[in-house]
């Protein structure tokens, strides 16, 4: 699919979702392949559909992607300016040369949207007569109105379909009740009273600041035994990557290895890496987790659970606008 989707989590998409609303589809599809740029593969496929247009048409159009990079090329004092100025002189078949129109097109906004309006859009933007959409709100609606649901919190009872109501007994006599509506309050003290400290990281990379950060406690009194990226700091970084990057500083004396899911294995699964290199299923692997320095990325966070020391630490990552439910879903990836 070359369209964008959503995702269920940092670096997760959704597996048969997609955008009901074409709007959305364009627009978050073009700002993807802004950010991404295109790869060689999809700008050598922008290029030949260009070499079949029209004499006018293919040099209006580089003209366009050129004058948008000459800037760069002028800055660089690029030695190709020459060999790229004219469509006529572009040869897909000259390696060398097609480095260079990927280095300076590859971000071109002008080369994305020829590439997405030529050969994405029209293949992929297909509409249909009728089509099936479900939400929370058909979930939650029958014409007997005969509505029960559980939650083991109330933060998001404020965006129930309307035909829902959270149900608080305020006046009720019962021990429980009350005992119960002291639980987000008891919660909230948890953390407060076994936080050590709260740091901002620099500006720069999220993912490299985070692992920065990560080595500096390791040689301090301060050493952590998890990242709990909460905060979707990571994202980007795959975590096989992370998990070697971890292997260069954590201390051999503390740590036997790495222990993190690996989404890109066939369904998916908690891996632990030596410091060998060696990679194995986590029910494989003779290292338990507790000797394992733990790596719960922005998806793990809810839900996944992991045999660490009673003593360990984590570092939780926060990010903006970031709410309640979801810091205190993983804060839990802590409790014993």
């Amino acid at each position: 699919k070359r369209l964008a989707v959503p995702f269920r989590g940092a670096d997760t998409p959704s597996d048969r979702a997609e955008f009901a609303h074409p709007d959305c589809a364009l627009a978050l599809t073009t700002l993807a392949y802004y950010s991404d740029g295109l790869s060689q593969f999809e700008l050598k496929e922008a290029i030949e559909t260009l070499l079949r247009l029209g004499l006018n048409a293919k040099h209006d159009i580089y003209n366009d992607w050129f004058n948008l990079s000459l800037g760069r090329m002028k800055e660089e004092k690029s030695p190709c300016y020459e060999s790229l100025d004219n469509v006529d002189k572009i040869d897909l078949s000259n390696d060398a040369q097609f480095i260079h129109l990927w280095e300076y097109y590859h971000k071109n906004t002008e080369a994305i949207n020829f590439w997405l309006n030529t050969s994405v859009f029209p293949q992929e933007m297909q509409q249909f007569p009728q089509r099936l959409v479900a939400n929370p709100w058909h979930i939650a609606h029958n014409s007997r109105g005969k509505i029960v649901g559980f939650s083991g919190t109330n933060d998001n009872h404020r965006i129930l379909p309307l035909q829902m109501q959270q149900y608080f007994p305020r006046d009720s006599a019962d021990k429980l009740w009350n005992e119960l509506f002291g639980t987000n309050g008891k919660m909230l003290k948890i953390i407060l009273e076994k936080t050590f400290s709260c740091q901002e990281l620099p500006e720069g990379p999220g993912n490299t600041s985070l692992l920065q950060m990560i080595s500096e406690k390791m040689n301090s009194a301060d050493r952590v035994h998890a990242i709990i990226d909460s905060g979707a700091l990571l994202a980007g970084t795959r975590n096989t990557e992370a998990a070697k990057s971890l292997l260069k500083f954590i201390p051999r004396d503390s740590f036997r290895g790495v222990v993190f899911f690996d989404e890109e294995s066939s369904h998916g699964q908690w891996m632990i890496m030596e410091f060998s290199g060696r990679c194995l299923p986590k029910n494989q692997s003779p290292i338990q987790e507790r000797d394992a320095f733990a790596i719960f990325d922005e998806p793990r966070c809810r839900g996944a659970d992991l045999k660490l020391s009673s003593d360990a630490v984590a570092m939780q990552t926060l990010g903006p606008n970031m709410c309640k439910d979801k810091l205190m879903q993983a804060a839990g990836r802590m409790r014993q």
